[in-house]
């Protein structure tokens, strides 16, 4: 249910999380940034809607709900009560009036669709105890219907449970993906690969869209697709309702539109290509992609990661503290809020202790006899058939969420004389990726630096060919800082994904617990050792460019774009003319 306030609610509310700084123009309210704590007004928030935008540095938004959440880190039911009692909303009691059941292939409950009246929908999981969990974290998300689904070789695809089950006791079959319009994944098409699929849209822009997107992921992954549209009706189940018959279902199936009906037409044993005009490329949408951890630590959640880093650099102690954090559920430096928690596979192939030195590691960092971690010391097969058979197997066996392989060097093994690394290394890389995303599971590949690393662009500089990089979702990349000495435990970690918008942030390595904490993140970390040089000379006091050629000895030219670069990245604000001061003294 979209839940509606009053201007003057969302005026209430905003005033009491960020009082004495709003100030309206028009239909919007303006203020400095309290996330990133801006000076200038560059928080807009929409009076009508209640949604917020930063036009500076965060470069996003969200709706008022989001907005606590990011003020005070609370989620879910604590979020909506305090907006709220914050705005003075009150809101209607709500009823149960349908649930709507989501299987696995063999019938076993995953989790339930709840409607409420006044109309709403939520999602609930069984606790294993009787009781609900009202989030689905942690399960695999599945298209309804899914054991009728599978053994169907004609699937109707609708928006919506009430419409699924209606087209359901007409007698064919049918179905629905889960969370509402605009939420169509790749995967549900994989579950309909090879069959005849009707895509049924509500008649609205949101519901034609969401089915256009289902035909887009469709085409060459079901046998047929077509788009069939109900005439004179707001959905499927209200066209029934109407009079609609199993009989004039199959006529306007005939009529739908989209690819031929029986097969893709080949040619010399292969499938045509598709040739997709501009308006239809403009019609689809891309599925969100998933990532482990929130938004700040975007490595994917399926497909194939690059961990690159210089021997003893520390890139496999961060790769099983974060392979712990997804195990546990636990949020990752203390900082980084888990979305995908499951069981979790380290293949040491690296190591010559073995498990020895990942035992000292997990259980200084809180592992129990309990965790779902699973330890390979070693593999007897290079990348191959047999490598990605055998790992099929323990993903689907283990429900395996995270793979880290440490490290392709150790496991490919020297390649012959004449070999094509580029072409060897892309293929190896992207079948990888394919067996990860195919089986919903991220993989992990550690592997070292270039010994004569020297692109402009880091993610050039793992040690390989330079397919490396385009083969695979996404590349972390760990580095000691050259400003620091040889025993300086801080880290520069530079994450870059494929879907994602890059990630930067500095660790520090707690030899004690044999893990790393989190110092910062943002378009400062690279700037670290100079940031810190700043603060231990300044504190909080005021300094100018000056200061910094003067007292710290940075040259004219490196002191104002080390100026200009913290500048931006809010690190560092201007107090008055000439003058600064480092943010949060």
């Amino acid at each position: 249910m979209r839940i509606h306030f009053s201007e003057h609610e969302i005026a209430r509310y905003y005033e009491a999380r960020i009082p004495n700084k709003l100030h309206r123009q028009g239909k919007e309210l303006r203020a400095p940034c309290p996330i990133h704590h801006g000076t200038r007004e560059s928080f807009a928030i929409d009076l009508e809607t209640g949604r917020w935008y930063c036009h500076s540095q965060c470069g996003r938004g969200g709706s008022i709900f989001d907005f606590e959440r990011e003020i005070t880190g609370v989620n879910g039911q604590s979020a909506r009560d305090a907006v709220f009692q914050l705005a003075g909303h009150i809101e209607p009691e709500r009823q149960i009036v349908a649930t709507y059941d989501y299987t696995d292939e063999q019938g076993k409950l995953l989790y339930q669709t709840v409607r409420f009246e006044p109309k709403d929908f939520r999602q609930r999981r069984p606790d294993g105890a009787g009781n609900w969990i009202w989030n689905l974290k942690t399960v695999r998300l599945v298209l309804y219907h899914l054991p009728a689904v599978v053994a169907a070789p004609v699937v109707f695809v609708v928006e919506g449970e009430k419409d699924a089950d209606a087209l359901t006791d007409l007698g064919v079959v049918a179905t629905t993906s889960p969370l509402g319009a605009g939420k169509w994944r790749n995967t549900y098409s994989e579950v309909l690969r090879g069959k005849e699929v009707f895509v049924i849209p509500d008649n609205d822009e949101k519901g034609r869209q969401h089915a256009l997107a289902a035909l887009g992921s469709l085409r060459g992954v079901a046998a047929a697709s077509r788009l069939v549209e109900l005439p004179g009706a707001k959905d499927a189940a209200s066209w029934l309702a109407g009079g609609g018959t199993l009989e004039t279902l199959v006529s306007l199936c005939e009529q739908g539109c989209s690819e031929p009906p029986e097969q893709v037409k080949k040619a010399n044993g292969h499938a045509l290509p598709i040739v997709m005009c501009c308006a239809e490329v403009l019609e689809i949408q891309a599925s969100p992609a998933e990532t482990l951890f929130e938004d700040g630590y975007p490595l994917p959640a399926h497909g194939l990661t690059l961990k690159v880093g210089a021997p003893k650099s520390g890139k496999t102690v961060l790769a099983i503290q974060e392979a712990l954090a997804v195990a546990l559920g636990r949020p990752l430096f203390d900082y980084y809020r888990v979305t995908k928690q499951g069981s979790v596979m380290i293949i040491a192939q690296d190591d010559p202790d073995g498990g020895a030195s990942i035992a000292d590691i997990i259980r200084r960092c809180g592992a129990t006899r309990d965790t779902p971690l699973y330890v390979v010391p070693e593999v007897s097969f290079g990348f191959g058939p047999a490598l990605f058979d055998w790992l099929a197997q323990q993903i689907e066996k283990l429900r395996l969420a995270l793979v880290v392989i440490d490290s392709y060097t150790a496991i490919r093994g020297p390649r012959p004389p004449g070999t094509d690394i580029v072409k060897v290394e892309q293929t190896e890389l992207r079948l990888t990726d394919a067996l990860a995303k195919k089986l919903r599971c991220a993989i992990q590949l550690i592997t070292h630096i270039s010994k004569s690393a020297s692109a402009l662009d880091w993610t050039q500089n793992a040690a390989g060919s330079y397919a490396m990089a385009g083969a695979t979702e996404a590349q972390t990349h760990v580095s000691r800082f050259s400003e620091f000495d040889d025993g300086a435990t801080e880290r520069l970690i530079r994450i870059r994904g494929r879907h994602a918008k890059d990630a930067q942030l500095v660790l520090r390595f707690q030899r004690e617990s044999l893990s790393y904490e989190f110092v910062m993140e943002g378009l400062a970390a690279p700037l670290y050792p100079e940031l810190e040089q700043i603060r231990q000379e300044f504190g909080s006091n005021d300094f100018s460019a000056k200061d910094l050629w003067t007292t710290i000895g940075f040259s004219r030219a490196t002191a104002f774009r080390i100026l200009e670069r913290l500048r931006k990245a809010s690190a560092i604000q201007k107090r008055s003319h000439g003058q600064y001061f480092v943010a949060g003294s």
